[in-house]
């Protein structure tokens, strides 16, 4: 049919993307959980630098792992839509 394109999802490269940025998440994770004792730099100014760079590590690293959350959750529901919907089509049409 001239003029008409061809739109394809592969699923498996979404559900394979959903799985590594998992495996992101949990790294992230455990990168959050490093928590230093700040005093041991000893001076005060030093101590007070290190304690506001780590909770803005901290802030900034779950707000990462929140949208990495849930961009994992959509890639993976997109993948099983669109396998649920071609199944749909496949059947509505006999194959």
């Amino acid at each position: 049919m001239a003029g008409s394109a061809e739109f394809k999802v592969d699923t498996g490269d979404l559900q394979g993307l959903a799985s590594h940025l998992s495996s992101l998440f949990d790294e992230l994770t455990q990168a959050g959980a490093f928590n230093p004792d700040a005093s041991a730099a000893g001076h005060p100014g030093v101590i007070s630098s290190l304690e506001s760079f780590f909770s803005d590590w901290r802030s900034g690293l779950q707000q990462t792992t929140s949208n990495l959350s849930k961009l994992t959750d959509r890639l993976a529901t997109g993948a099983n839509d669109y396998d649920s919907t071609e199944g749909d089509i496949g059947g509505a049409f006999g194959g």
